[in-house]
C-alpha cells in the first residue's frame, strides 16, 4: 500500500510512538521513534537509510547498493564502516588520526596512523603484530607467543631479532653472512 503525502503531512503511529514525514520534492522519508529515541532518514534517490540514535550520539548510514553500513559516533569522533561483501570493518578515529581495518575471515586487525605514518597489522592466529614504518623503511614483527620482536631494516639489509626472555639482540646481515 502506498500513501502520497504533501511536504507538510505527518503520520503519527501512537502504538509505536513513531512519526513519519515524507518530503516528495527531495524525496526523503523521515521516521522518528520517540521511545528509543531514533530518527531515521531514508533518501530514496541514494537508496540510503540514515539512523540517528540521540542517546548514543550515533549516526548509522546504510546504503544497500554498496552495501556498506557506516556508524559515526560524534562523541568519540569515530566512524565505523562495515562492508559485508568483504567481511571487513573499518574504524576511523580522527582524534588519533587512526584507521583500523578488521577482517574477521583472516582474522586480522589493521591499524593505519597517517600522522606517523605507520601501519599496524595484528594476526591473532599467529599471535603476531606487524608494524610497518614506510619512512624508515622498517618492518617490526612482534610474536606474542614467543615474546620475540623482529625488526627488518630493508635499507641496511638487516634483520634484528630481540628475545626479551634471554635478553638477546640478534642481527642478521645477509650481505656479510
Amino acid at each position: 500500500m502506498f500513501m502520497y503525502l504533501s511536504s507538510s503531512d505527518c503520520i503519527p503511529v501512537p502504538e509505536l510512538l513513531i512519526l513519519y514525514t515524507y518530503v516528495p520534492e527531495l524525496p526523503i522519508l523521515y521516521a522518528y521513534v520517540s521511545e528509543l529515541p531514533i530518527l531515521y532518514v531514508y533518501v530514496h534517490e541514494l537508496l540510503t537509510l540514515y539512523a540517528y540514535v540521540a542517546e548514543l550520539f550515533t549516526l548509522h548510514v546504510y546504503a544497500p547498493e554498496i552495501p556498506i553500513l557506516y556508524v559515526c559516533v560524534p562523541e568519540l569522533l569515530t566512524l565505523y564502516a562495515y562492508v559485508p561483501e568483504l567481511l571487513t570493518l573499518y574504524v576511523y578515529v580522527p582524534e588519533l588520526l587512526t584507521l583500523h581495518v578488521y577482517v574477521p575471515e583472516l582474522p586480522t586487525l589493521y591499524a593505519y596512523v597517517p600522522e606517523l605514518p605507520t601501519l599496524y597489522v595484528y594476526v591473532p592466529e599467529l599471535f603476531t603484530l606487524y608494524v610497518y614504518v614506510p619512512e624508515l623503511p622498517t618492518l617490526y614483527v612482534y610474536v606474542t607467543e614467543l615474546l620475540t620482536l623482529y625488526v627488518n631494516v630493508s635499507e641496511l639489509f638487516t634483520l634484528y631479532v630481540y628475545v626479551p626472555e634471554l635478553p638477546t639482540l640478534h642481527a642478521y646481515v645477509p650481505e656479510l653472512l
